[in-house]
C-alpha cells in the first residue's frame, strides 16, 4: 500500500467516524426535544397600598409552564404549594441568609395559595398545560415598616419543587404609597386569579 492510498484510507475512516458522531448527536437532540419534560417558571412581584394604619400588600404570583407536558399538583389544595412571608429585622448578624434562617421569623403562617381552586374543582388537582400561565393575587395586611422576604413554592405530583423569592421594602413603600380610605384587617384577606394563554386569550 502506498502512502497516498494509506492517507486516503485514513481520510475515509475519519469521514465515516465524523458522520457517525454527527448522526448520533442529531438523534440525541431529536430524542431530547421529544422527551417529556416538566418545567415551570415562577415570578413574584408586589405592590403596596396604605391607609392611616395598615399597609396592604398585593403579592402577584405568576406560574408559567415552559415545559412540554402538563404539570399538576399532587392533591387538591396541595399543602406544599405555599407563600411564606418572613420579617427581616433591623439587627442582623453579617453573613448569608436563607429562608429557614432563625433570624427571619415568619410574619404569619404560610398561605396555601391554591386553596381558592377547591371551591370550583374540589376533586381535581391544580393543572397547568404547556404554554399557559396562571396569575394569582394574594393580599395581606401588616403594620410592619421594614423589609420582608417572600418565598413562593410549588410542588407537583412527582415531587418536583420550583420556588421564587423576592424582597419587599415596606419602608420605601410606606413613604411612596398613597393613603386610601379603606379599612383592612390583619392577616390574609383573599386571593384572586386569572388564567392566560400565550396568545393572549383569557378564560
Amino acid at each position: 500500500m502506498t502512502i497516498d492510498n494509506l492517507i486516503s484510507l485514513i481520510r475515509d475512516v475519519l469521514v465515516i467516524l465524523a458522520s457517525l458522531v454527527a448522526g448520533g448527536w442529531a438523534f440525541y437532540k431529536f430524542r431530547k426535544l421529544r422527551m417529556p419534560e416538566a418545567r415551570l417558571e415562577i415570578s413574584l412581584s408586589t405592590s403596596v397600598t396604605k391607609n392611616q394604619r395598615w399597609l396592604l400588600v398585593d403579592t402577584t404570583i405568576v406560574i408559567k409552564n415552559t415545559g412540554n407536558v402538563a404539570v399538576c399538583s399532587k392533591v387538591p389544595n396541595n399543602p406544599e404549594c405555599t407563600l411564606e412571608v418572613r420579617n427581616i429585622p433591623a439587627r442582623l448578624k453579617e453573613g448569608w441568609l436563607t429562608p429557614s434562617d432563625p433570624q427571619l421569623p415568619l410574619l404569619f403562617e404560610p398561605v396555601q395559595y391554591l386553596k381558592q381552586f377547591e371551591s370550583w374543582y374540589p376533586e381535581e388537582p391544580f393543572l397547568l398545560e404547556p404554554g399557559t400561565n396562571e396569575t394569582i393575587h394574594t393580599f395581606f395586611a401588616t403594620q410592619k415598616k421594614g423589609l420582608l422576604h417572600l418565598k413562593c413554592s410549588f410542588v407537583d405530583k412527582d415531587d418536583n419543587l420550583w420556588t421564587a423569592e423576592a424582597l419587599v421594602d415596606l419602608i420605601k413603600s410606606a413613604a411612596t404609597s398613597h393613603n386610601t380610605p379603606h379599612h383592612h384587617t390583619r392577616g390574609l384577606l383573599f386571593n384572586s386569579f386569572t388564567r392566560s394563554m400565550v396568545f393572549g386569550g383569557v378564560w
